[in-house]
């Protein structure tokens, strides 16, 4: 029991910084989205670079053959990605914007088919139903405004994203702290 205690004490006081960190850099994102938008295409960018590096290391241990040319391929690729992001972080931020929102499309046209298929089965459906709604709705504001939309949509749902993700968990160090 002591050491139950001790561990969700400890775990609050390692919590609890983090909270406030993603606190402070939701609220800086959602007030300056283009630059979160910007660092967020740059993080990214430097994702697909650091992949397509060490795929290209990982695949070349492997000599030839198919799989490892398609590995090498897919390397290639993610540095080229990744390298371009960079060098354009504009269109590559308008890029990710328009990626975004296929996402979100797919997303809500899924949750309004899986409330659909649970409307005589479960009495929470319009709950999918709403947020399917909600998605879609999202998406077409998105590109109604194109193209000054991708300049900050996505820093500014990032920036709520880290801001509802901080206050979660300074929710939970002060429940942990009782």
């Amino acid at each position: 029991m002591q050491t139950e205690t001790t561990n969700s004490q400890e775990l609050v006081s390692n919590v609890r910084p983090l909270a406030w960190l993603f606190l402070a850099l939701g609220i800086v994102s959602i007030i300056w989205p283009a630059v979160a938008t910007i660092a967020v295409e740059r993080l990214i960018a430097a994702f697909f670079i650091m992949s397509g590096i060490a795929g290209l290391f990982f695949w070349r241990q492997f000599g030839s053959g198919r799989v490892a040319a398609m590995g090498i391929a897919t390397s290639a690729i993610a540095l080229i990605l990744g390298v371009l992001l960079a060098v354009q972080p504009i269109a590559g931020a308008a890029t990710l914007t328009m990626i975004l929102v296929a996402a979100l499309v797919v997303e809500g046209a899924l949750n309004i088919l899986m409330a659909l298929q649970w409307r005589d089965a479960n009495a929470l459906w319009i709950w999918p139903l709403l947020s399917g709604i909600v998605t879609l709705v999202l998406a077409v504001m998105i590109v109604s405004g194109w193209p000054s939309t991708a300049v900050w949509a996505i820093g500014l749902l990032f920036g709520m994203n880290l801001l509802s993700t901080g206050l979660v968990l300074l929710a939970l160090s002060q429940t942990g702290s009782r």
